[in-house]
């Protein structure tokens, strides 16, 4: 089916592209594991993670520092060489290792505490719609994975509500002191540290804040029952992680590229409908 060759190719660029803007910004920002001095482990719930640690095997990494450069290069170099290859050619096994690949960069990147394996999800999931197989099977391949991407967004809102937090004036400005205080106690006088401060001294303004970021959460639900809403919720998504950023310093950037299969989910619908049903094409004034 051309459609879904089309549709691959365009998530592969946009995959590239993001990769590199990544790859940018992690320069920019020493988040590489290489340029991580000290090392600082995290601590996570992640079983791979603890594993590492517990193996001694993470401890070994972090004598050999140059090991840490070379794991680096190689998930460039992989992720960069095996999905411009694959552009042209079926590339499956590379792909399958590539993914193999990219879990093991996020888990030791994780128990380091560079990036949380959540925020990795576009390098750890996309490449799977990059393999070659049935048209049907990566039709739900790739509803799997706008389905899994609207759970994980929208998961975050049903915590909140199960937590309670959301009915808790104190809930918000709490988590605001508590994720700034560095910034609080090192740069009280700056623009960033101002804007905490006044949400905090206005706790219905920050509560108000706190159940509209909920409440974009929970409206991905409306994912499951309907393609209608499917570019809103991606603009959605890209307004939520911007606001991130500058509200809780959070980057949660490199998990756009994922949600770009929002984009390209009512394209592949009605692609798929005109095919299953010709005749709808030609019917007048439709």
């Amino acid at each position: 089916m051309p459609a879904i060759h089309n549709i691959r190719k365009q998530l592969q660029f946009l995959y590239l592209a993001g990769f590199v803007l990544m790859a940018v910004v992690r320069s920019a920002n020493g988040l590489w594991l290489g340029l991580a001095d000290p090392v600082l482990y995290a601590d996570t719930y992640n079983l791979v993670t603890w594993g590492l640690r517990l193996s001694g095997f993470l401890h070994w990494l972090t004598q050999h520092p140059v090991v840490f450069g070379l794991l680096d290069i190689a998930y460039v170099v992989l992720n960069l060489g095996i999905i411009a290859t694959a552009l042209f050619r079926p590339f499956n096994r590379c792909i399958l290792l590539l993914l193999c690949y990219n879990f093991c960069y996020a888990s030791i990147a994780a128990a380091c505490g560079l990036h949380t394996v959540e925020m990795q999800l576009s390098w750890l999931l996309m490449p799977l719609l990059f393999l070659h197989i049935h048209e049907k099977h990566w039709i739900q391949l790739f509803h799997f994975m706008r389905a899994f991407f609207l759970f994980y967004f929208a998961s975050a809102g049903i915590w909140k509500l199960l937590r309670g937090s959301l009915f808790s004036k104190e809930h918000f400005v709490n988590v605001l002191l508590l994720q700034h205080k560095e910034l609080l106690a090192l740069d009280p006088d700056g623009w960033q540290a101002e804007g905490i401060y006044w949400l905090v001294n206005h706790p219905l303004v920050c509560q108000l804040v706190f159940v509209l970021a909920t409440a974009i959460e929970l409206f991905f639900l409306a994912g499951f029952f309907t393609l209608r809403f499917d570019r809103l919720l991606f603009w959605l998504y890209v307004a939520f992680v911007v606001a991130d950023i500058f509200l809780m310093r959070i980057l949660y950037a490199e998990t756009i590229p994922l949600a770009m299969v929002l984009l390209f989910s009512a394209q592949l619908q009605e692609k798929v409908e005109h095919i299953m049903n010709p005749a709808k094409a030609t019917i007048p004034g439709r």
